[in-house]
């Protein structure tokens, strides 16, 4: 395992995706995270099922947190990584398909990065109570 380069110089971005389902929406989103130059991105929204990790064909790295296999694809978490931040990854956790959590070694510290997704507002109270006890009892 190796380190981050200094706090200051690791660059972390979010993305809000609507999916990650459709053909060739990952290159994308790999496309734009190298555009920005960025290490780590988390992803809402992701839509996939179960969890795990993928790696893609330049060398980048997904972890996912997804709903059951047997359920509708719906909300879904995940961290991208370029090659860099993924040789470096101490553990990830996939709490939910409203969070994951990845630990990164630094140079100066441990990076924790926890990317959650929240219910929208226009969303019934059974589902938001339901997702705050879930998060809780995690």
């Amino acid at each position: 395992m190796t380190s981050l380069e200094r706090i200051w110089k690791t660059r972390i971005g979010i993305w809000n995706l609507r999916t990650l389902i459709e053909c060739g929406k990952l290159k994308q989103v790999e496309k734009e995270m190298t555009s920005y130059k960025f290490h780590i991105t988390g992803l809402s929204d992701v839509r996939w099922q179960e969890n795990g990790e993928i790696k893609s064909q330049n060398g980048n790295a997904l972890i996912f947190s997804g709903v059951g296999k047997d359920t509708e694809r719906r909300n879904g978490m995940g961290i991208l990584m370029n090659k860099e931040a993924r040789r470096s990854i101490m553990e990830w956790s996939p709490i939910s398909e409203r969070i994951i959590l990845g630990s990164f070694k630094t140079k100066i510290r441990i990076l924790t990065i926890i990317q959650c997704y929240a219910p929208k507002e226009m969303t019934g109270k059974d589902v938001k109570k339901n997702s705050t006890i879930n998060c809780i009892k995690q």
